[in-house]
């Protein structure tokens, strides 16, 4: 089967997962941002992580995303990704007090 006989049934890039990922946050991020490993919400409900991300164009702003059982995706605008939160700290990091002057 080629990619011309399935054009139709490929999935497309979307907004959310219908359940949250454990240990991932959602963010949104300009093409230029993307990280190897972002998880990127396909409307198949599946999130691929992102294997390759090429330089495409005049000023290298879109990018090409290489993901397993999909074809290719170029990327030119905002979108939505589950980024690893394990660098988070787990309790809140203390405020100080302000001075009122």
């Amino acid at each position: 089967m080629t990619f011309e006989e399935t054009r139709g049934t490929v999935p497309g890039i979307t907004a959310v997962l219908p359940r949250q990922l454990p240990g991932r946050v959602a963010q949104d991020v300009m093409p230029w941002e993307l990280c190897l490993g972002d998880v990127v919400p396909f409307d198949d409900g599946v999130g691929r992580p992102v294997l390759d991300i090429r330089a495409v164009g005049g000023g290298q702003r879109d990018k090409c995303l290489i993901f397993s059982g999909v074809p290719p995706v170029l990327v030119s605008r905002r979108l939505t990704v589950y980024r690893s939160c394990s660098g988070l700290p787990s309790q809140p990091v203390p405020a100080r007090r302000a001075a009122i002057i």
